[in-house]
């Protein structure tokens, strides 16, 4: 397990494929379609951290709401969905609570063996291996998360497959908040 703060380490980004990571930064700003832009970040994001599945959980209203459910392999993807989290069953509510409590960056090399989340009804259900939750920051608000899951193996998420997911999260915030305003 391992806590780090949100900001952004340039020399770990330094040695990250920055081509790749600039790609994936402009097709997410690209984009002012709130739904497309929901696709494209969870397809974006679960690529380059090598999850198998990925969330966004929105805050809104004084809540938490899962806005998206995407899985590798799989043709289902639930956009733009606003299930509470209390309500879904497809993630681990203390982790999220945790994120959205200190602002920080969540990474758990195996989400059974970490003792404050070991009691957690989707822990001891699901038994998740590796886990990692990134907060979603705009103007010093949490705005989101994004929650990822790689059930293959332990320590799937390195410090440097987060420190690109924390770029692409910087990335998709402004873009949130752009797209939202479109729409509006």
């Amino acid at each position: 397990q391992y806590v780090s703060s949100t900001k952004t380490s340039s020399c770990r980004l330094q040695s990250l494929d920055l081509a790749g990571v600039m790609k994936a930064s402009q097709a997410i700003s690209r984009e002012i379609v709130v739904g497309e832009l929901i696709t494209n970040l969870m397809n974006i994001v679960i690529e380059n951290a090598g999850a198998q599945k990925g969330m966004l959980v929105l805050a809104s209203d004084g809540g938490l709401f899962v806005e998206a459910e995407v899985s590798i392999g799989s043709q289902d993807k639930h956009i733009l969905q606003s299930v509470p989290i209390e309500h879904c069953n497809e993630l681990s509510s203390s982790i999220v609570h945790y994120v959205a409590r200190t602002m920080e960056s969540l990474v758990l090399r195996d989400a059974c063996e970490v003792t404050q989340f070991a009691n957690d009804p989707y822990v001891v259900r699901r038994k998740p291996k590796s886990i990692m939750c990134a907060p979603l920051i705009h103007q010093g608000e949490l705005s989101g998360m994004v929650y990822l899951e790689n059930n293959l193996t332990t320590g799937a998420f390195t410090r440097e497959r987060l420190e690109i997911v924390k770029v692409l999260c910087s990335q998709a915030t402004i873009a949130l908040e752009n797209a939202r305003l479109y729409q509006q």
